[in-house]
């Protein structure tokens, strides 16, 4: 009797750890990932453009940039990355709202970079950095699609779907963060969540309309860490990884303490650009060092 006690003991321990174990290891600085050759894998960097967001998504042979950072950075910081990992062409640029951190860098990798289509949300005239990115586009021959929340942004194996509160639709660039654009990542069993800029009652709505479909192994803290999902959406969510676009923590304490309390891990990009991989079952995650970073 005290063999079968102590074989249930184990069982249960062991089935403990199982659940427990997370889908997300981060990796050392620099480190290579460990799948096998011929993993067919979906691959993001978070890249470090301070606070202002860029992030590159590859699988299947395919590429989508959403956002491109502030001016400059499109050719300074995204265009050599892109080189180093032999992409000549991204097939979707994708803008998740107008401001210039999100949209300037766009109009500098248009002279580096191929680009398939330039995807917008937004009213081709909202303001003067959506009007100057939509030129800039149309002078490089690049298609511009402006698109809704009911547009399927899926391509290769990944499943895309795209949401935005309405109830900012017709509020004009003082409620820009408010309708920027939420996007969720799907490839297999792994998913992950970039939040833009949305503010904490945007989530409400978020939570309320997608229940469960918001779950994320990875979440892009929205506004640069300088906001939090509401707790029911957090729930929802519960992400094994936060990414924070933002140059130092000390500006974003109240981020920060949020994560701590809710035991969720994060990485800031400020201290070099993070590249995940997932072969749709498991992450690793890796930082490289902003000063001396490993190739």
């Amino acid at each position: 009797m005290k063999r079968i006690v102590c074989l249930f003991a184990a069982l249960a321990l062991l089935f403990a750890f199982a659940a427990s174990a997370s889908p997300v290891k981060q990796l050392s600085k620099g480190a290579k990932p460990s799948f096998g050759a011929d993993a067919d894998l979906l691959y993001l960097c978070f890249f470090d453009t301070m606070a202002s967001d860029a992030i590159l998504i590859r699988q299947g042979g395919k590429t989508m940039l959403v956002d491109c950072a502030d001016t400059n950075y499109g050719s300074n910081v995204i265009a050599p990355k892109l080189r180093e990992l032999g992409i000549e062409r991204i097939d979707y640029a994708v803008n998740t709202h107008p401001h210039d951190d999100h949209i300037n860098g766009f109009i500098s990798l248009f002279d580096e970079v191929e680009v398939g289509a330039f995807y917008t949300f937004f009213p081709l005239d909202f303001c003067a950095e959506q009007i100057a990115c939509v030129k800039a586009a149309r002078e490089h021959g690049i298609e511009v699609v402006r698109f809704d929340s009911s547009a399927d942004l899926s391509f290769g194996d990944l499943k895309i779907w795209v949401w935005q509160d309405a109830r900012f639709a017709d509020k004009g660039p003082a409620a820009c963060n408010a309708f920027s654009l939420v996007m969720h990542i799907t490839y297999q069993n792994s998913a992950v969540l970039l939040s833009a800029d949305a503010p904490k009652d945007c989530f409400v709505d978020l939570a309320k309309e997608k229940g469960a479909q918001i779950d994320a192994d990875i979440i892009k803290m929205p506004h640069h860490g300088h906001g939090q999902p509401t707790y029911a959406a957090w729930q929802l969510i519960s992400p094994e990884l936060a990414v924070i676009t933002n140059s130092t923590a000390n500006r974003i304490s109240a981020t920060i303490q949020f994560l701590h309390n809710n035991r969720c891990p994060y990485l800031l990009t400020g201290n070099g650009y993070v590249e995940a991989f997932t072969d749709g079952k498991t992450w690793q995650v890796v930082q490289f060092d902003k000063w001396n970073r490993n190739k």
